[in-house]
Order: structure tokens, then sequence, then C-alpha cells
């Protein structure tokens, strides 16, 4: 989940591609925000690239 959110998916791709709900999606993308004290997308792309969970030469945005 971490990873395919900070590569830049949106909650419904990330419910399809786990055969989760977009609401449980997106949920689990605001708790991992609040437990690492993330406030937006951009900060999880920040954090899973300082991390090395994501090379940022292999980002994907719509």
């Amino acid at each position: 989940m971490f990873r395919l959110a900070a590569r830049g998916y949106t909650n419904g791709k990330i419910a399809d591609l786990l055969f989760i709900s977009p609401r449980t999606a997106e949920r689990h993308r605001f708790n991992i925000g609040q437990k690492l004290g993330l406030r937006n997308t951009a900060d999880l792309v920040r954090y899973a690239v300082k991390l090395g969970v994501i090379n940022p030469d292999h980002l994907r945005f719509p």
C-alpha cells in the first residue's frame, strides 16, 4: 500500500490492485500519513524516496 501510494497511484487504482474498497485504501493512506507525520502525498513520496522504498526516476504521475 505504502509503495503504491508513493508511486502516485490513486485510491481507486490501489483498491483494484489490492482487492479492497477505495474507502479502505483511503483509510490506509490516511493512517500511514498519521503515523508517519505526513501531511499529503508529496510528503509521502519524499519520505519513500528518502527511505529508498522507491526510486525517483521511476515515479508514475498522471
